[in-house]
């Protein structure tokens, strides 16, 4: 039965996909559904019906920065008949910053998750520290410490773009930006090496 239901996206998430990458003419990953185990323990960790999750579907594009970011949202917005946005900027799940567009598309929904390269960072280093101390950490539970750090990391994140974004206008700055992305990214590190976590992906 469950398997069934999460075949049912396949369309939807074909389409979706399809539209976003014509739109963001970039590559874009994702899954036709969740795993069923993915499933069984976001039912048991949120308390909702089956029939509630809207990221049973899901894909993603990255985007260099801010501006990318806000266009493409209003682009594929604009696509969409029915969509609901999930600005996770402002404010982030515990420390996860991104936007989220939810698109019904063939009575089914699909979550597109659009992501600057700092957010994409700082969701991979979140992965790995969650491989490494478990799913809890991601969720606002585990290591107080440790959550604290990642939070503080994200909010570096958050910072480091505003930066960017006010800077990229005048082509003289880019040097600014290069190495305020490189102290984000050694912090990441850091972090990961003090945990006793891999950090190849960072170099």
């Amino acid at each position: 039965m469950l398997d069934e239901y999460r075949q049912s996206f396949a369309n939807a998430y074909a389409n979706v996909t399809e539209t976003t990458r014509k739109l963001s003419q970039l590559e874009v990953t994702g899954r036709p559904a969740k795993s069923t185990t993915a499933i069984v323990e976001k039912l048991r960790r949120e308390s909702i019906r089956l029939s509630q999750m809207q990221d049973i579907a899901g894909c993603r594009v990255l985007v260099k920065d801010l501006k990318s970011q806000n266009a493409l949202v209003k682009h594929l917005e604009a696509a969409f008949v029915d969509v609901v946005i999930v600005d996770r900027r402002a404010q982030p799940s515990h420390g996860y910053r991104a936007v989220h567009l939810v698109v019904t598309s063939e009575l089914r929904t699909v979550e597109i998750q659009v992501r600057t390269t700092l957010q994409h960072f700082w969701a991979l280093l979140s992965e790995k520290v969650a491989d490494k101390l478990g799913n809890a950490i991601k969720y606002g539970r585990g290591d107080p410490a440790v959550q604290q750090q990642l939070e503080g990391l994200s909010a570096s994140v958050a910072n480091g773009e505003l930066l960017r974004h006010a800077l990229m206008q005048n082509p003289e700055t880019s040097g600014i930006i290069d190495l305020n992305d490189a102290h984000i990214k050694s912090m990441g590190k850091h972090l990961l090496i003090a945990l006793g976590v891999e950090n190849d992906f960072l170099d």
